[in-house]
């Protein structure tokens, strides 16, 4: 299953999350929309897969630090531990959440620092 949202889909969740930030027009995310979908089948249960549009929510974007389309990011207790920019073959980012499920204890020991102070409001 994947989380379709405009919010932080993986702020809440137990499980460790990997989102995926696109836009409309971005043909980078077209071509890697399959591989995220199949890796969300094959992890279900294990890592929860969240796209999140930043045209429409450029304060996620502004947040996270997200550059580029598309940006995987995989989550640790709400802060992002791993990523990768743009398209690629997709073997990297099926690592990437293999290696997150062995390393679930020291995660948050590999978090990014998040902007906390980016609301969106003045």
């Amino acid at each position: 299953m994947i989380l379709k949202s405009g919010k932080q889909p993986w702020k809440n969740h137990l499980i460790q999350p990997l989102s995926c930030s696109t836009a409309p027009d971005c043909p980078h995310c077209h071509i890697m929309d399959p591989y995220f979908d199949s890796y969300a089948k094959k992890f279900e249960g294990k890592v929860k897969f969240a796209k999140v549009n930043i045209v429409d929510n450029l304060i996620i974007g502004a947040k996270y630090g997200v550059l580029g389309t598309p940006t995987f990011k995989l989550f640790c207790k709400g802060r992002p531990v791993q990523d990768y920019v743009g398209e690629m073959y997709p073997s990297p980012i099926k690592k990437m959440v293999e290696d997150g499920l062995l390393e679930r204890a020291q995660c948050i020991d590999k978090a990014s620092w998040i902007y906390p102070n980016i609301t969106g409001y003045s």
